[in-house]
């Protein structure tokens, strides 16, 4: 029997929540969540019963694989992320209302301050030409809540500190001095990613947005027959696309090389794999070279193609050469 099909990430979530509470024998609600830069998210979150903290699941990367993978598979994973990321026990909300003790875990980022008015209205912050400088709490993921990261600074928590904005600024922009920083060693943050910590598994980490793209990319790229196949007659924008998953984060796995016929490929030094431009790796980026990327367009405009996603992986290889590993 087919799946339904979703109009709307509305309509999934609130599926997915009828079926995800009988499953597990709990109440949940679906929430819609402003997160940073104008991006409305949305989580299922459990009720749990006596205690004051509940799991919360994003669930944009399971809307994006669900029509190829079905309501059950979306199920299995939520209810495996739940059950490794539920509470035990409550929060003591005290530890993080002692400014003095927590304020060493403030950090600073950098957000588009147009795209967050609504946002801004109730967080501390300061402009900066035309961004806004804001304050979040860095927790071990076992510090305080188990697989919480981060909490952004709020007027509430500003409230119960009694200390002024500018000084909450101030701190998180010195605890951030070293890091990874831009104009005066303020974060820039540009992600819009949300993500639960889970068990790694056969994953190349543990992060559940990763996770999801992973299986995007071994679903549909990780066997290279599709190239000329499920592929012809698509776009980029056609093709199923996740984003980044974790894979290589040091950059040393994926490697270029030359083939024998003198064109730049990326090489995967664990699997041996030999990537041609214009194919989706492992990381989830796009591979784009130039020269062999123009020496496809030509011939794939030669035979009529409709652009290189309908040449097969047997074709790259005749028309670019073959590199036979390290």
């Amino acid at each position: 029997m087919s799946e339904k099909r979703f109009e709307t990430i509305e309509a999934f979530a609130e599926a997915v929540r009828t079926e995800f509470e009988k499953r597990i024998e709990k109440s949940a609600i679906v929430q819609k969540i402003n997160k940073n830069n104008g991006i409305m998210l949305y989580a299922l979150t459990v009720l749990e019963d006596e205690i004051n903290i509940s799991a919360t699941i994003y669930l944009e990367p399971y809307y994006e694989v669900y029509e190829d993978t079905g309501m059950e598979y979306i199920l299995s994973r939520l209810e495996r992320v739940y059950e490794e990321n539920k509470p035990e026990q409550s929060f003591d909300i005290s530890k993080i209302l002692d400014y003095e003790s927590i304020k060493e875990n403030l950090r600073a980022k950098l957000i588009n301050y147009e795209l967050n008015k609504d946002f801004l209205k109730e967080v501390p912050h300061r402009r900066f030409l035309d961004l806004a400088i804001v304050a979040f709490l860095e927790l071990e993921s076992n510090e305080l809540i188990e697989g919480l990261a981060t909490i952004t600074v709020k007027d509430n928590l500003q409230k119960a500190w009694g200390v002024e904005a500018g000084d909450i600024i101030d701190a998180a922009l010195d605890n951030i001095k070293g890091d990874i920083t831009l104009n005066d060693n303020i974060v820039v943050d540009d992600t819009t990613s949300s993500f639960e910590i889970v068990a790694q598994g056969d994953y190349p980490d543990s992060r559940s947005d990763h996770q999801a793209n992973w299986d995007i990319y071994k679903n549909y790229f990780d066997d290279f027959s599709v190239y000329g196949t499920d592929t012809a007659g698509k776009g980029l924008n056609d093709l199923p696309y996740g984003g980044d998953t974790g894979y290589d984060p040091k950059g040393t796995i994926l490697q270029e090389r030359t083939t024998d016929k003198g064109y730049t490929v990326m090489y995967d030094t664990d699997t041996g794999k030999v990537y041609y431009s214009s194919m989706i790796l492992p990381t989830g980026d796009v591979y784009l070279e130039t020269e062999s990327g123009g020496v496809l367009a030509t011939y794939a405009y030669a035979k009529g193609y409709n652009n290189c996603y309908d040449i097969t992986y047997d074709e790259m290889q005749e028309i670019l050469g073959v590199y036979n590993g390290d």
